[in-house]
């Protein structure tokens, strides 16, 4: 950022409609109503959550070399200028594909790979959860309807447009803290030794 670059947070999520709890609390005079199951109401969510609060997604069947490809697609003529972002991805098999580094490398767009099992230092986590938490109230307030793949994929959308842009901002600004607790750490510090990339 220092340079002017805008740095992308990509990453992928599924959400369904299997809005059930295995545990939950209750009085014994307020009974529960549960959802029912409808597990093949799934959406895979490809998401790009810029550090100046922007936000690009699509929506696929599953995670794989298409999504993310239909996702950049969608991200290039957003971004502009390649050259003045920064990608961060994760290690999923197909953030490292040939297919997606070639092309990445053809746009010249610079790439860089969290540590492995350090998801948390990716922002666009913290969005998802804000997104499901908001997609679940939905999905308990309209728990008679008749769901088809068509109705669950737009009410998924309409979710994700409906997210407000402060908080997209906040999040998205909130990983610099995280990036100098993690990366930042006394050589010393016992936490520090088994938590920095080597």
């Amino acid at each position: 950022e220092r340079d002017g670059k805008t740095i992308y947070f990509v990453d992928e999520t599924l959400v369904n409609a299997w809005c059930h709890s295995k545990k939950i609390w209750q009085h014994k005079l307020a009974p529960f109503k549960q959802i029912l199951p409808q597990k093949r109401l799934t959406s895979t969510i490809a998401g790009a959550l810029g550090s100046d609060g922007s936000f690009v997604y699509t929506q696929s069947k599953s995670t794989n070399i298409d999504a993310l490809g239909a996702l950049l697609d969608k991200l290039l003529p957003h971004i502009g200028d390649p050259t003045k972002c920064v990608m961060v991805l994760d290690n999923h098999a197909a953030h490292r594909s040939h297919v997606v580094t070639q092309r990445l490398a053809v746009e010249c767009i610079w790439v860089e790979y969290l540590p492995v099992c350090a998801s948390f230092l990716n922002p666009i986590e913290t969005l998802w959860a804000l997104f499901k938490g908001h997609f679940l109230r939905t999905m308990i307030e309209k728990m008679k309807q008749q769901w088809t793949k068509e109705l669950f994929d737009v009410e998924v959308q309409e979710t994700l447009e409906r997210l407000p842009a402060a908080h997209l901002l906040s999040i998205a600004q909130g990983f610099r803290k995280t990036y100098l607790r993690y990366y930042e750490k006394p050589i010393n510090d016992p936490e520090a030794q088994d938590a920095r990339p080597v």
